[in-house]
């Protein structure tokens, strides 16, 4: 897979490895906020108390275990929302 961006090589990657490099986040907006405290975040949305939140860069096991524990969901990103964000896309 390779995203191109104005000329520039963004990403250069098996599909696959791409695809396990996004995760969404979503859970109560202080605890996702201390969560994500820095690791890359390409977006995020809020609707009243909770947020969810784009990551790009994967998650190991001890991070996903610590968003089990604090009650945090996470999920798959789409290809084309990865792209969309690495790009500076629309939302």
């Amino acid at each position: 897979m390779l995203i191109l961006h104005e000329g520039r090589l963004l990403v250069r990657e098996d599909l696959d490895d791409l695809r396990s490099r996004g995760v969404s986040v979503t859970g109560p907006a202080s605890v996702v906020d201390d969560f994500v405290y820095g690791l890359t975040v390409l977006g995020e949305r809020r609707l009243g108390p909770t947020k969810e939140v784009t990551l790009y860069g994967g998650l190991g096991d001890e991070r996903r275990g610590l968003a089990r524990a604090y009650g945090l969901e996470l999920g798959p990103v789409a290809v084309q929302d990865l792209f969309i964000h690495l790009t500076g896309g629309a939302p």
